[in-house]
């Protein structure tokens, strides 16, 4: 869970007396790698702290201890560290000033298992002295908190398939296992990527960024949900007579933020069958558009055999320091809405979704199957009033009465808009050196630093047009941890198994196991109830454990035992073809439980459960929703049929408050819009849900139908107007709403 591609440089252990902050440790880290390491290099860890009794000379000297899992800065949990022995090496050198510190260098090539991987780290030394009083002999340790230590390969994950030409429009993609990489970053482009070899490395360009996920397999279905969870693009139809490039990048902790710069040379493939018409753009085209609130994206060379067109949008990024194409905004229309027509059309809430930058986009045409054809993309400037947000994350730590600062690297910055465009924040997370710099749409902003291992930190930040807004964010470490593994029924551990702590004042705290079921929990001293959950595993029971500061308590093994039944089938079209593309929702009493949000070229489904009764849903836009109750009481495998030609409803759903005296409007995610049958006998509503970044919404209709609509969202009045839609075949209506904000009078700025 601790695996980091750049490493914190600090250890929040206090050497200090009586006062704000307590000491947790004897010895403190005062100098480690922010970034991950080759093999072969030199690595320097300081450190500064306490001395044995009778020693004058602080701190005292020690030993580098390291292993694969977390240790609870326990000895016996660790390997020795061999000290570097060649020109410069140092080993417990002493460094004279303010504080006192000490320095040993190693190389991970010199130790035993340490060629490439996560590890865990620390500083330790045990030994023994007479007592004065007693003269009995008395055994202690000195030990620092652990800091985890990337190690590199050297070595660029080589991909296995799929290359030259196939059919399958959801391919698999398999590459082999790389020593030591316990995740792998899987890049899909619709371009042709340059590559470049000068100094013998390969780096690579032009990437158009279409799917990703990071996994701790060697292979993933295309369209498969990112299992990191952190990547959440929909990803678009792939195209007959396409040309594909795919690169698999070296992951170190299970989030772009962790991965490699190693690149292997990429593979492309080709996919042949038949193909719609190739949709032509029209406007936008090579033109520059001011703050505007709607723009309207417009295609020709239409095709009857379409079902829906899809319109992506893509901004340039830097992916794994890789310069990239990502997605920014996708929507969708139904075909049947231009049925007669030669153009069609696509209008995105600008205000809301675009900031001050360079764009491309294209338009997919989308058959009944599911299957793509992808036009060319076309580019356009949008501007809009745009200040620039610098932070900085750091930490500070009272060393001997001396207080030192150190930046704190790879910080997720989460967002919240109070007022302003909601641009995705694409991979907003600080740097090796805990600093981050952003252009951002004027506005009010609450942002959330993250990082594991810390206490998230909250600040409300106001961006103006044309000046710079600097932010200094102090992080703090906890008082104390929890570490233990997560195990399945045969022994192996679990990876991204979700382990809660719930302490005695009601507090509650969440950790992921990494690829090998380690967790660490970052708490504070009082008594614990921990569990562990995972979909597809029965939810583990909780035990107690009581934690003092300072202590890193080991928990020991926590085991997940699989559930017994599997509930699969397959999505179909009315003539009996495996829909591509359809999303398939498992729940229980409105509540969720597993989702496969894209099918694959056959349509298959499967989700693994426990008896009871359940719903699933499957939609996809130009098709007819379908929901089926099951009781699952065995293995259950079942068709969904599903017919085309339903209408589609979209919109997004806008906000106005009151915020620090004035008033902004920007969209809500996680509204709610209803859709009531008015002709239906009995109560017949079908509700979408605002998305979570743009406040938009889909959800497909039974066709020649009536409805009354409305919306609500928490936070907000509920006196909104009930309107009336009229749903044609195949065509495509849009609801807009805004609701009112209850009034915050209890909200302060930071």
């Amino acid at each position: 869970m601790h695996s980091k591609k750049w490493c914190a440089l600090w250890c929040f252990l206090l050497i200090a007396g009586p006062s704000a902050f307590a000491q947790s440790s004897p010895y403190v880290i005062t100098d480690f790698p922010l970034a991950a390491i080759g093999a072969d290099s030199a690595i320097s860890i300081k450190w500064s702290g306490v001395a044995r009794p009778g020693q004058s000379q602080l701190p005292d000297s020690g030993d580098i201890y390291y292993s694969r899992s977390p240790g609870g800065s326990k000895i016996q949990n660790y390997y020795k560290v061999t000290p570097y022995s060649g020109p410069a090496a140092r080993n417990n050198a002493w460094i004279n000033g303010q504080p006192q510190q000490r320095e040993t260098i190693f190389r991970p090539i010199d130790q035993t298992d340490m060629s490439a991987g996560v590890f865990y780290c620390m500083v330790a030394r045990a030994f023994s002295y007479t007592n004065p009083i007693t003269h009995q002999a008395v055994r202690d340790t000195f030990y620092s908190n652990e800091l985890p230590l990337i190690v590199e390969t050297s070595l660029p994950t080589e991909l296995v398939s799929p290359t030259d030409t196939i059919e399958d429009l959801t391919p698999t993609f398999v590459w082999k296992v790389n020593p030591g990489v316990p995740y792998y970053h899987v890049l899909l482009s619709d371009e042709k990527i340059a590559v470049d070899t000068a100094n013998g490395d390969f780096s690579v360009a032009g990437l158009s960024v279409i799917w990703q996920a990071i996994t701790a397999q060697t292979q993933i279905v295309y369209g498969a949900p990112d299992p990191s969870g952190t990547i959440t693009a929909s990803p678009p139809p792939l195209s007959p007579g396409k040309t594909y490039s795919v690169v698999v990048l070296n992951n170190y902790g299970n989030h772009p933020a962790y991965t490699s710069k190693k690149v292997g040379f990429p593979k492309t493939f080709t996919i042949i069958g038949d193909t719609l018409k190739k949709p032509h753009n029209i406007s936008p085209n090579d033109t520059t558009i001011d703050a505007a609130s709607t723009i309207r994206f417009k295609w020709t060379n239409l095709d009857s055999r379409a079902n829906t067109y899809r319109v992506y949008v893509y901004v340039a990024s830097n992916m794994a320091n890789i310069g990239a194409q990502l997605v920014v905004w996708e929507n969708e229309v139904t075909a049947g809405n231009f049925a007669g027509k030669d153009t069609a059309w696509l209008d995105i809430n600008a205000q809301s979704v675009l900031t001050e930058n360079h764009y491309t986009w294209k338009a997919i045409a989308v058959d009944s199957k599911g299957a793509g054809s992808a036009g060319d993309t076309t580019s356009f400037d949008y501007t809009s009033p745009t200040g620039t947000v610098v932070i900085q994350t750091q930490e500070q730590i009272n060393v001997g009465g001396s207080v030192l600062t150190a930046n704190v690297a790879a910080v997720e910055i989460k967002v919240e808009v109070l007022s302003g465009s909601l641009e995705k924040p694409l991979l907003f997370y600080t740097d090796d050196q805990g600093y981050l710099e952003r252009e951002r749409p004027a506005g009010t902003y609450r942002i959330t630093a993250h990082k594991r291992g810390f206490d998230d930190l909250t600040r409300t930040i106001t961006v103006t047009d044309g000046q710079t807004t600097e932010n200094t964010l102090i992080m703090k470490r906890p008082d104390a941890t929890v570490f233990g593994k997560v195990y399945d029924n045969a022994g192996l551990g679990i990876d991204l198994a979700r382990v809660v702590a719930v302490s005695e004042r009601g507090d509650t705290v969440l950790a992921e196991t990494d690829k090998f079921g380690n967790f660490i929990l970052s708490c504070y001293a009082a008594d614990w109830d921990i569990w562990a959950h995972k979909t597809g595993y029965i939810t583990a029971l909780s035990r107690d454990t009581s934690v003092a500061f300072g202590q890193s308590v080991d928990f020991g093994q926590i085991s997940l035992q699989k559930v017994p039944f599997t509930l699969s089938g397959v999505v179909k079209n009315s003539q009996g073809q495996p829909v591509i593309g359809a999303r398939v929702v498992l729940s229980q009493q409105g509540t969720t439980i597993d989702e496969i949000p894209s099918t694959s070229q056959n349509g298959s489904f499967s989700f693994s459960a426990s008896a009871g009764t359940y719903t699933l849903t499957s939609t996809k836009t130009g098709f007819t929703s379908v929901t089926r109750s099951i009781d699952l009481v065995a293995s259950t495998q079942l068709t969904i049929t599903m017919q085309a030609g339903a209408a589609l409803a979209t919109g997004y759903v806008i906000g106005t408050s009151n915020v620090f005296g004035r008033t902004t409007t920007g969209p809500i995610t996680g509204a709610h819009i209803y859709f009531a049958r008015i002709r239906a006998i009995s109560p017949d509503t079908l509700a979408a849900i605002t998305d979570a970044t743009y406040g938009d919404y889909r959800i497909s209709l039974p066709p020649n139908d009536s409805f009354s609509v409305w919306s609500s969202a928490m936070g907000y009045a509920a006196d909104a107007v009930i309107s009336k839609v009229i749903t044609g075949a195949g065509a495509t209506v849009q609801y807009n709403d805004t609701l009112r904000g209850l009034a915050k009078e209890s909200l302060k700025a930071d």
